[in-house]
């Protein structure tokens, strides 16, 4: 994962991207609990992404995961890349693609 430059945060300042949290170590060692990302949520994901999705049962809980499929039907399969700590696609299932926020551009 790449850390923001100077074009990030100038699309971060304005609105281009908005900035997560992440927390636990679902996405370690990509990303580790503290990290904040920036999303473009303009942009459509694409297979292998890390994205930023609200959980599909808590609306007010939103998850960094990792696309690993995206089908013809809107469903996205979400998973962490360290499966061990993650509760991602295989525990809740796949997720409708209206709830992915958007693609993480790079790491603050």
């Amino acid at each position: 994962m790449r850390s923001a430059g100077f074009w990030e945060l100038c699309c971060y300042l304005l609105r281009r991207r908005e900035r997560f949290r992440v927390d636990g170590a679902s996405m370690s060692p990509a990303l580790r609990a503290g990290d904040q990302v920036f999303v473009a949520r303009r942009r459509a994901p694409r297979r292998g992404d890390v994205v930023v999705a609200r959980h599909p049962y808590r609306s007010d809980v939103h998850v960094v995961k990792r696309l690993v499929e995206l089908d013809g039907t809107g469903g996205c399969e979400l998973r962490g890349d360290n499966p061990a700590e993650s509760s991602d696609s295989r525990v809740f299932g796949k997720v409708r693609s209206e709830l992915i926020v958007g693609p993480v551009t790079s790491r603050v």
